[in-house]
């Protein structure tokens, strides 16, 4: 018979006290590093859920939305298209990639390619996370989640903001270039 495996406080859950005597002392080892890994992603996947649940529940908000969870699955995957896209444009720019940016053909291509990619995606973590993680989120204090459905739409109008100043500047490096 095996001897029951004592884990490190820091892997036994939210229950553990980091201050309990029992908890063993000792650092992860390479048996326990891919526990410790799995944990971390754990703590992604709760969060990615938690924004999607929260866009949700800022989008039941409007009596006219017939389709509340399709809008926030909408709206998430069109900030994190524009912030994409802001990032590829930067990056060119600082590269100097005049190709991408001259060229309608290509950076909508480049950017259509983004958005299919985040779409599957988010589509696949929905489906995947948001059932698991949302009697979690439902037994949350209000005051957090509220704060959750402030910012999550917040960061969204945001993308908005960052896809004009980045359009601006390219923009400026295209009248710049000529």
């Amino acid at each position: 018979m095996r001897p029951r495996r004592r884990w490190p406080a820091l892997l036994r859950g939210p229950s553990a006290s980091p201050l309990d005597a029992r908890a063993p002392q000792r650092c992860l080892t390479y048996r326990s590093a891919g526990t410790y890994r799995r944990m971390t992603r754990h703590g992604f996947q709760r969060w990615y859920a938690f924004v999607v649940l929260s866009m949700r529940d800022f989008c039941r908000l409007s009596p006219f939305n017939l389709a509340p969870d399709w809008t926030a699955g909408v709206f998430i995957v069109l900030s994190e298209t524009l912030y994409a896209c802001v990032g590829v444009v930067a990056l060119s720019i600082a590269a100097d990639w005049a190709d991408l940016l001259h060229s309608r053909q290509a950076r909508t291509s480049c950017f259509m390619a983004i958005f299919l990619a985040i779409w599957w995606a988010h589509a696949t973590a929905e489906s995947r996370f948001v059932h698991r993680f949302e009697g979690e989120f439902r037994h949350l204090p209000k005051a957090p989640r509220i704060a959750m459905m402030v910012a999550v739409p917040a960061v969204a109008a945001l993308s908005v903001w960052a896809s004009v100043a980045v359009g601006g500047a390219m923009h400026a490096y295209l009248n710049g270039a000529r």
